[in-house]
């Protein structure tokens, strides 16, 4: 059991089970999850809308793909109301229910035989819980797969793939996106008029009838999500009638946080940008102190430490303003002068260091990344 970052120890629901498989049944495990992927990526089973664990996909692509579709239906027509709900699964591996998994492999069209093994993987597993010196009773498993086993991610995946399908028609273009267990619903309302009070009441209504089409499919597969990460923000500034969902009033927020994204009702870099020059000024920071190091194992912390939190996420960082873009390279000018150790008088232009310790300017850098992104 590992505890949580940054949480109480003493609150027993703040720690992670971590699984420690022997040598064979790692190969084995990974054998098996090598045929399950296969299986999925040939018959296109998995839905596109996911981006945990499968290859060329992951936050950046997600981030991506979400910023591009709510720009396209927020920039080409003004007569649009767009509202972003997000929400994490609670306890995602440790409350997966296994009949759950055995059912939709078997929806899938998963191989008898494959699906009899991961059946027995599942099936009966028995834990105890010891602290020290004291061990408790010995316990069943009716749910929940080992973390730290490569098939768990595969099997959680499986679960939530068949959620459903967002409403799409003509004045609705609402989506979905996944990464893991984290959930976002992005619903789209298009009208033919200006937007009037009569057109802020059929958009409330259309959010909170995808809310309860997500909340129906988590309450049958028994999956439950986390009440203190489920937020309800607005893209774009507009009053809007309260959310009620059960005859309980869901309030909006200004500010939430996906996938490492800060997101504001208007805008998707400025916060974000904002955090990142906080996180990279306090980690140079704490780099100062090794000044004796040589340049070459600097630039290699550099790019390690510091620079992965300035161009987090490439997209949409890479439309920020020249202004905002300057702001990150400040940062990285006052890394060079540490790598370099010139600080004043400054003998060499910034950029000309930048072109000898082989370190791309920042604006450069988003480009090049946010092109591979799309590609």
């Amino acid at each position: 059991m590992i505890p949580k970052s940054s949480t109480p120890t003493s609150n027993p629901e703040k720690y992670r089970p971590i699984s420690l498989l022997n040598f064979m049944g790692k190969v084995f495990a990974k054998l098996i999850n090598n045929k399950l992927i296969k299986h999925f990526e040939n018959n296109n089973t998995m839905r596109d809308t996911q981006h945990g664990f499968r290859k060329k996909r992951g936050t950046t692509s997600l981030l991506a793909n979400l910023y591009e579709r709510v720009a396209r239906e927020k920039g080409t027509d003004r007569r649009t109301l767009i509202t972003m709900v997000t929400r994490d699964v609670q306890k995602a591996f440790d409350k997966v229910w296994h009949k759950s998994i055995i059912f939709k492999l078997i929806q899938a069209g998963v191989d008898k035989k494959l699906t009899r093994i991961l059946s027995n993987f599942l099936h009966s597993r028995r834990a105890y819980v010891r602290v020290n010196k004291h061990k408790g009773e010995t316990f069943t498993m009716t749910a929940g797969v080992p973390q730290g086993d490569v098939l768990s991610p595969t099997l959680f995946l499986i679960v939530g793939n068949d959620y459903p399908e967002p409403t799409k028609n003509t004045h609705q273009k609402n989506f979905a996106m996944q990464y893991a267990d984290d959930f976002t619903q992005i619903i789209i309302s298009k009208f033919n008029t200006t937007i009037t009070q009569a057109c802020r009441d059929q958009h409330k209504t259309n959010v909170e009838e995808e809310i309860m089409k997500q909340n129906d499919f988590e309450r049958r597969w028994k999956i439950k999500t986390n009440v203190n990460k489920f937020t309800i923000i607005n893209i774009g500034f507009y009053i809007a009638p309260t959310i009620v969902i059960n005859n309980t009033p869901i309030p909006y927020v200004t500010h939430t946080k996906l996938l490492g994204l800060h997101l504001t009702r208007n805008n998707f870099y400025v916060k974000q940008i904002q955090q990142n020059t906080i996180r990279a000024r306090a980690e140079l920071k704490k780099l100062q102190r090794f000044r004796t190091l040589n340049t070459k194992l600097k630039v290699r912390l550099y790019k390690a430490l510091i620079l992965p939190l300035l161009t987090y996420p490439v997209v949409p960082l890479n439309i920020s303003s020249k202004t905002q873009i300057k702001k990150l390279q400040v940062i990285q000018n006052k890394a060079i002068r540490w790598i370099t150790n010139e600080y004043w008088p400054i003998i060499c232009p910034i950029a000309l260091r930048q072109e000898q310790l082989r370190i791309e300017p920042i604006d450069q850098r988003l480009k090049r990344l946010a092109d591979g992104v799309w590609k």
